[in-house]
């Protein structure tokens, strides 16, 4: 499948997500259909991640090849803006993960502390 009709095909697939967290969260583990509707969101993300990483991200990576540590940066800073009220250790340790070993300390670093200055700004 080429990436534009897969990139079309992803907006649905996102709305059915969206709409199988809602009927999850609507419900409790102890509701019947919970498992199953737990499994279908299972295997729905798993499809969709999947294409995703093996159809538009290698296309995205080689159009944007020169433009990536920047766009890194700013989404990396607006992750913890929208997170340094509630849980930036959260954040850093996700972010963490999501680089090579060789720059996972400096990264952890500065997001750390980019995350203590969010969290005092936010506090003036």
């Amino acid at each position: 499948m080429a990436g534009d009709e897969r990139l079309a095909k992803s907006k649905p697939e996102h709305d059915t997500m969206r709409e199988d967290i809602a009927k999850l969260r609507s419900m409790g583990p102890q509701d019947a259909a919970y498992d199953a509707c737990f499994m279908q969101l299972m295997r729905e993300v798993m499809h969709h991640i999947a294409d995703e990483e093996t159809v538009l991200l290698p296309i995205a990576e080689r159009a944007l090849a020169s433009k990536l540590p920047e766009l890194g940066m700013r989404m990396t800073k607006r992750r913890m803006q929208l997170v340094a009220r509630s849980r930036p250790s959260a954040i850093v340790a996700n972010t963490v993960g999501t680089f090579p070993l060789a720059s996972l300390a400096v990264m952890s670093l500065g997001a750390m502390a980019i995350a203590h200055c969010l969290r005092r700004a936010a506090r003036r």
